[in-house]
This record gives C-alpha cells, sequence and structure tokens, in this order.
C-alpha cells in the first residue's frame, strides 16, 4: 500500500512523531491537517509548511473533539485518513495515593478517550470514503511498563489504546476501514524530557540515536512496514 493522494488529520502534529509524519506524508501528495492545542506551534507548522492545515484542537476536551470534528465534516468530508499520535506522557508515583493522580494534563482523557472518541466522531467520514485509514500511535511501554515505572498511567493508557485498535481492525473491516498500530521505543522527542535527561545521565546509550531514533528516522522505516501491509509495526 502507498500512502499517496489522501486527506490526512494528525493530531499531535506540530511536534515529535506527528510532525515527523506530517512532513514525510506532505512528500507524497496528501492533504495534510494537523490539529494541537498550541496555537503558536500551529503557526510555526504552517509557516515552514504552508500547505498545511490547522486547526487548534484539545482531543482530551469533549468539546474541543467535537467541534474539529464538525468543522472537518464542512471543510474536508474527503478525509480518509484519521492519524491518532497525540498524547502526554507524566512521571507518577503510585504510592502517593490520589495526590499526584490529579496533578497536570489528564493522560487518561487525552492517550485513550481522545483517540476513541476522534475516531467515533469522524467514522461516519470515513466510512463514506475510498481506501480509508486509521493509525494509532501506540508504544513499547504497553506491553512492557515495568522497564520505565516511573510513568504507570501513560503506560496503563498505551495499553487500554492496542486493546482498543486490535477490536476496532476487526469491527471496521466490513466498513473497508485498515485500522493501523505502530508501536514506538524511545524516540527522541519532547513527550517527556526530564525522564529522558535522566535517562542519559545513567546511561549513555541514551544518547545513541541508534537506540533512540529521531522521529524523522523512526517514521521512515515505520511507514516502510506499513505500505509492505503490516498493521501492527514494533520497532
Amino acid at each position: 500500500m502507498k500512502f499517496s493522494g489522501n486527506t490526512v488529520l494528525i493530531t499531535g502534529g506540530t511536534q515529535g512523531i506527528g510532525y515527523a509524519m506530517a512532513e514525510y506524508l506532505s512528500e507524497s501528495d496528501n492533504k495534510i491537517i494537523i490539529c494541537a492545542r498550541n496555537e503558536e506551534k500551529l503557526a510555526a507548522a504552517k509557516e515552514k509548511h504552508p500547505d498545511f492545515i490547522t486547526y487548534v484542537c484539545d482531543v482530551s476536551d469533549a468539546e474541543s473533539r467535537k467541534e474539529l470534528a464538525a468543522r472537518i465534516a464542512v471543510d474536508h468530508p474527503d478525509l480518509n485518513f484519521l492519524i491518532n499520535n497525540a498524547g502526554i506522557q507524566r512521571n507518577v508515583d503510585l504510592t502517593k495515593g490520589t495526590e499526584e493522580l490529579g496533578r497536570g494534563d489528564s493522560e487518561i482523557e487525552t492517550n485513550l478517550r481522545g483517540p476513541i472518541y476522534m475516531t467515533g466522531l469522524l467514522l461516519p467520514i470515513l466510512t463514506k470514503n475510498a481506501d480509508s485509514k486509521i493509525l494509532n500511535v501506540c508504544s513499547g511501554l504497553a506491553f512492557r511498563g515495568d522497564r520505565f515505572p516511573e510513568m504507570p498511567i501513560y503506560s496503563a493508557t498505551k495499553a487500554g489504546l492496542h486493546a482498543y485498535t486490535r477490536v476496532a481492525r476487526v469491527q471496521f473491516a466490513p466498513l473497508g476501514i485498515r485500522v493501523m498500530e505502530i508501536i514506538p521505543p524511545m524516540v527522541d522527542t519532547q513527550l517527556n524530557p526530564e525522564h529522558a535527561a535522566m535517562l542519559r545521565a545513567k546511561d549513555p546509550k541514551y544518547s545513541d540515536p541508534n537506540v533512540v531514533p529521531p522521529p524523522e528516522v523512526y517514521v521512515r522505516r515505520t511507514f516502510a512496514k506499513l505500505e509492505e501491509g503490516e498493521d501492527e509495526v514494533k520497532y
């Protein structure tokens, strides 16, 4: 399968893996739509890539999701490729009970409820268009969260997203929608810079791009596998 000639919506598309996917797919005759919470980052992406279409959206917020879906239905009824990429990662000490669970943005709302509901809201559009696809960005921590136990809620949400993706693949197949999942290792992004800095200080291998690849390298290698027909791509 070639990823060209699509209308693509990428959530969290202003940095990291999301931005690298936007740049990669823009090389192959795709219409690129990105959304994110930060207007300044959206403007910076638009300045570098004037062809990108940008929307402000917080996928953790129900009303914001609904507003984006409504705008997409009017502005881009040809949408046929949804990439659920937006995510946050926090260090959480579970031994403190509920003290840290409510601190900061909710990983559950962003990483799990966000993609599930965004998919549901956009499903009527995807169903109408040919060659529709959904790509969910999971994580290796969905399988081995104990390797980095500092991020328990993140690991749990990605495990949930993995389970959801496998079921959605089966349920959406009769609708003609291909459901894919990529499972990144640690990638050199700003997802959790404090944790990344701590790992690099402890072990120099985490500064090795062969161990922690830059997002553009990860995306190119991963999309090569998706183009070969794999629906669940580990690294």
